[in-house]
């Protein structure tokens, strides 16, 4: 017997940003499935992510030799998929003077090294930083979220909400030094002690920083709806520098604004708008730039 019952349409924040980069390129990638060009970029990306999710489910009892064998093993497995679509590296993007085969080599060094940043910083800099736990008893890592948000399903897999300490000031004396004293730093330490974790959103980048906080502020709204945590505050872990970004306000980002951000996403693609949006720069990054004929 034939299932006939409709699929469920889910929107995300994926979808959001390629929409609004530019919506032919939603449609030839989404739509059409056009081949895509392959990118070091990616597997590096995705090999990261899938390291530092399994040693936090460790419950960071993962050594970081371990750690890093999980981004050698997934590495290995995703470029060895891009090659079975594009065996000659010549198809691959270059990133700068890196072309495909050269590219692959040096990300894989790039990436272990990430790995080692990433648990050095929650080892050794910041060990009281630790994700949330969820009422269902479940590490708030790469915690998968599907709201309604009014008629609009959106989903969303986020990479972290992490209880963090409030930052404390440092003592200074009245001319603006860093206090030596032994009283203010007492009780600057008490200070600290007694600050209560808040929850943050963090979302990690091995690549650029995200113009934006839409990402975050999107996720806290679907935290809210799921599990009634509110956040009001995010940031991005950025694996370059091996330490997250300043603070993101996300007070802004309420439900009613996420909201009417995925219901115009929505409406335009059911619309079928997939007006194109050339860019030299954007179009030169394209995946799927062999199978448009507006690329710049």
């Amino acid at each position: 017997m034939t299932d006939t019952k409709p699929r469920k349409t889910y929107r995300s924040v994926s979808q959001y940003r390629q929409y609004k980069d530019c919506p032919h390129q939603y449609f030839l990638q989404r739509r059409e499935r056009a081949w895509q060009r392959p990118a070091a970029w990616f597997p590096h990306g995705t090999a990261w992510h899938t390291a530092v999710e399994e040693w936090e489910l460790s419950g960071r009892e993962m050594s970081l030799e371990d750690a890093q064998a999980v981004f050698r093993r997934q590495y290995a497995i995703d470029v060895t998929e891009y090659c079975q679509r594009a065996p000659n590296f010549e198809y691959w993007f270059a990133s700068g003077p890196y072309r495909g085969e050269d590219d692959v080599n040096r990300r894989f060094d790039i990436g272990m090294d990430q790995v080692a940043k990433y648990v050095r910083y929650y080892t050794e800099t910041a060990p009281d930083e630790v994700p949330w736990v969820t009422p269902e008893g479940k590490l708030a890592i790469e915690l998968e979220c599907t709201v309604d948000l009014d008629g609009v399903e959106v989903t969303g897999k986020i990479d972290g909400v992490m209880m963090v300490r409030p930052e404390v000031p440092r003592p200074r004396t009245a001319s603006g030094k860093l206090s030596t004293s032994k009283k203010a730093l007492a009780e600057y330490e008490a200070a600290r002690e007694a600050a209560v974790p808040r929850p943050r959103i963090r979302d990690g980048k091995t690549g650029q920083l995200p113009g934006d906080d839409f990402q975050l502020g999107t996720y806290d709204v679907l935290v809210l709806a799921e599990y009634g945590l509110k956040a009001d505050q995010g940031d991005y872990w950025m694996a370059k520098p091996g330490k997250p970004t300043e603070v993101y306000d996300l007070t802004e980002w309420t439900r009613e604004a996420v909201t009417a951000e995925f219901h115009w996403l929505d409406e335009q693609i059911r619309a079928e708008n997939w007006e194109p949006k050339p860019d030299p720069d954007k179009c030169s990054r394209c995946s799927v730039q062999t199978a448009c004929v507006f690329r710049a």
